[in-house]
This record gives structure tokens, C-alpha cells and sequence, in this order.
């Protein structure tokens, strides 16, 4: 398993995080994730059925952007 961390852009509040995390645990792959809103990071633990692209895009379409 792997990990990975993101700076989330356009998170602000509980409900940025709650979203989140919600979203993001339901993508192919995802087993675990944890989201910060004092540093405004997203750490995920991923298998090989993970997809980058996939992530960012959800995002977005939630109004979060990557970095």
C-alpha cells in the first residue's frame, strides 16, 4: 500500500472536510483517508487500482482543487 499528500485548495470549514472525505473514500482504490483542516491537507493510503485523475477530477466537480 501506498501514500500519498495534497495541499486541498478551497477548503474552509467542517463541511469541506466532511465532503471530503466522503467522496474521496468512495474512489477505486482508496482505503484510507484523513483530512486536515489546519493544514488543509489530504493524506490517502491507495492500492494499484488507484487513479490519480480520478481523485483530482472528483474534486473539482466538488469545487477543490489539488496541489
Amino acid at each position: 500500500m501506498e501514500s500519498k499528500e495534497y495541499f486541498v485548495e478551497g477548503m474552509s470549514c467542517m463541511h469541506c472536510i466532511r465532503t471530503i472525505q466522503n467522496v474521496v473514500s468512495k474512489l477505486q482504490g482508496i482505503k484510507q483517508v484523513s483530512v486536515s483542516l489546519d493544514t488543509k491537507k489530504l493524506k490517502i493510503e491507495f492500492d494499484s487500482n488507484f487513479q490519480e485523475k480520478e481523485l483530482i477530477q472528483t474534486l473539482e466537480e466538488e469545487g477543490y482543487k489539488l496541489k
